[in-house]
């Protein structure tokens, strides 16, 4: 993934580089990404969602973690005036609420909401 800045005393240098060590990799990004090339890092380094979160709008992001108890928590946020529509990847509960939202249920985000939503243990 040749990546490069645009400026002239850096521009002899690589914005992103990549390189094989020993059963692994080790890529350093020197630069702070926009969108585009967050994206496409991600892309690279994870080409399958690991959180289980497909197809999210552009304003969406879902970030995916463990609680200590096992279960596995996500938060969804929307980056937006505008709302947006998601589909829950498994069956969730929203921390808050309590209210259960099925797997590929609809996730409902208003302008700038975020949700907070609990998986059973060993699920996505």
């Amino acid at each position: 993934m040749p990546a490069g800045y645009d400026h002239p005393p850096f521009g002899r240098w690589s914005a992103v580089t990549t390189r094989a060590h020993g059963a692994g990799r080790v890529t350093c990004v020197g630069t702070v990404p926009g969108r585009d090339l967050a994206r496409a890092v991600a892309t690279w380094l994870a080409p399958a969602p690991a959180s289980g979160w497909h197809d999210l709008p552009v304003s969406v992001t879902a970030t995916t973690g463990t609680a200590p108890d096992g279960r596995r928590v996500h938060v969804v946020h929307n980056w937006s005036w505008q709302p947006a529509e998601a589909s829950a990847p498994t069956d969730l509960v929203d921390v808050l609420g309590g209210a259960p939202v099925p797997g590929g249920g609809s996730v409902s985000l208003r302008a700038w909401d975020v949700w907070i939503f609990a998986a059973d243990r060993g699920t996505m």
